[in-house]
């Protein structure tokens, strides 16, 4: 396949787009045993939540590496750093199914909203039913680099340490959580 015929990941049919916001954009990604996808493009770190098991094989320009996948910890990989075209197969007897957290460049790294947010109640990370997944996006770009803006502007901007965490939380069957504060915007991805 040409340089050419490369889609961007949003373009690829067997990546939907389930969410769209300022500071993350949510894919689902479902591929049947035996099918691959189309070469495509990732160019933005992302973190992926698999909710299965299955063995993947990635062809990315001459590179191929094959891994198991299942319902583990979070995958983050920092396409910023290493941008991707590749086409991905699904080798395992099992379908893939798994969303894909993408967080852009331009991300703030507090929300601006802060000043909303319930004061007097725990942090998320002081509930006993959360933990911080350790080095999920440790990453950093050295030097700022151009991107285009939501309004479709361009900014020199750089990605840094903290700007998105991920949290694990086990609760049992019917538990809840308390009401928590955080001085960030949150994602949820259950599984």
């Amino acid at each position: 396949m040409a340089a050419g015929d490369t889609l961007q990941v949003d373009e690829e049919p067997s990546h939907t787009v389930e969410c769209e916001h300022p500071l993350f954009r949510v894919l689902r990604v479902r591929l049947a045993p035996g099918a691959k996808t189309r070469r495509h493009r990732r160019d933005v770190d992302a973190v992926a939540c698999y909710f299965g098991a299955t063995r993947l094989r990635v062809d990315s320009g001459g590179a191929t590496t094959e891994s198991a996948t299942g319902p583990a910890a979070p995958i983050a990989t920092p396409y910023s750093k290493a941008p991707q075209d590749r086409v991905v197969a699904n080798v395992g007897s099992a379908p893939l199914n798994a969303i894909e957290v993408e967080i852009p460049h331009h991300a703030a790294a507090t929300c601006a909203r802060c000043d909303a947010f319930v004061t007097g109640v725990p942090h998320l990370h002081e509930l006993d039913c959360v933990s911080r997944v350790a080095e999920a996006l440790p990453w950093c770009c050295p030097t700022p680099r151009r991107i285009k803006t939501p309004d479709g502007a361009r900014a020199f901007e750089s990605v840094t340490h903290g700007a998105v965490d991920v949290y694990r939380i086990a609760l049992a069957a019917r538990a809840a959580t308390p009401t928590f504060s955080c001085d960030r915007p949150r994602l949820f991805v259950w599984y």
